[in-house]
C-alpha cells in the first residue's frame, strides 16, 4: 500500500527552461545587488521553490550554511581585526554564491537528462551548447559517487577522513581524495561524452522524446518574479 501510494504521488516540477532561465537570473541578482534585503528575499524564494519540488532536506542545509555566512559577516563587524577580516572575504563572497549553488544543485538533482534535451530542442538552442549542458549535468552526480568510492577505498586501508585525520595529516588525506579524483575526471568525461554520442544527442536529425513539455502559469510566473528581482538588483535598490 505505501508502494503504490509513492508511486501515485507526483513530484512538483517545473520546466527545465524555466530552470536554465532563473538560474541566470539568481546569478545577475547575487553579482549586481547592493541590498541584502534583495539577495535574502531571494533566498526565500528559492527555498519555497525547493520546498515545493520536494527538497526539503537540501533547503535545510544550504540554510544552515547561509545563516554561517551572515554570522561570519557579523563577527567581523562585532570583532574587527585581522583574523576576522577573513571571516568577512568569506562571509562576502558566501552571500552571493550560496543561493546559486543552492538553486544549481537542485537543477542538478531534479532534472532529467533527456527532458534537458528536449526542452532546448524545441527551442532550437545550440546544439553544442545543449551537448555541454546534458554531460555537465550529469558529470556532478558521477563525481559524488567516484569521491564516495573513493572516501570508502581509504576507510578500507585505515586512512580515516575524518576531522581529527585532517587536522593531523591534511597534506596525506587531500593527497590520497585528490589524486584519485583527480585521474577519474578526465576519465569519468570521456565516458559521459560517449555515452550521450551512442544517444544519438550529435544526430543532425529531430529528436523525438515521450516528455510532454508546456510552459506553466507557474514557469511564467516564476521567471517573473526573479526578473523583478534582478531589475531592482541592477537598479541599486535598498
Amino acid at each position: 500500500m505505501k508502494i503504490a501510494a509513492t508511486m501515485g504521488r507526483k513530484q512538483q516540477d517545473i520546466d527545465p527552461r524555466t530552470k536554465l532561465v532563473t538560474l541566470v537570473l539568481i546569478n545577475v541578482i547575487g553579482m549586481t545587488s547592493k541590498s541584502p534585503k534583495v539577495e535574502i528575499f531571494s533566498l526565500v524564494l528559492i527555498t519555497l521553490l525547493l520546498l515545493w519540488q520536494g527538497m526539503g532536506k537540501k533547503c535545510i542545509r544550504y540554510c544552515i550554511a547561509y545563516g554561517l555566512v551572515w554570522a561570519f559577516i557579523y563577527i567581523s563587524i562585532i570583532l574587527p581585526n585581522s583574523y576576522t577580516a577573513l571571516l568577512a572575504m568569506l562571509g562576502a563572497m558566501g552571500r552571493k554564491v550560496v543561493p546559486t549553488i543552492m538553486f544549481a544543485s537542485s537543477i542538478i538533482a531534479s532534472t532529467k537528462v533527456g527532458k534537458l534535451i528536449a526542452a532546448l530542442q524545441q527551442i532550437n538552442f545550440p546544439r553544442g551548447i545543449t551537448i555541454a549542458l546534458a554531460v555537465g549535468l550529469r558529470f556532478f552526480p558521477t563525481l559524488k559517487e567516484e569521491g564516495g568510492i573513493v572516501v570508502n577505498s581509504m576507510k578500507m586501508r585505515g586512512l580515516s577522513t575524518n576531522l581529527i585525520s585532517v587536522l593531523r595529516h591534511p597534506v596525506l588525506v587531500i593527497e590520497n581524495i585528490l589524486v584519485p579524483i583527480m585521474m577519474r575526471i578526465t576519465i569519468i568525461a570521456d565516458e559521459l561524452a560517449i555515452s550521450s554520442m551512442t544517444r544519438g544527442i550529435d544526430s543532425e536529425q529531430k529528436r523525438t522524446s515521450y516528455y510532454e513539455l508546456k510552459f506553466s502559469m507557474i514557469d511564467a510566473f516564476i521567471i517573473f518574479v526573479f526578473t523583478s528581482l534582478a531589475f531592482l538588483a541592477l537598479l541599486g535598490v535598498y
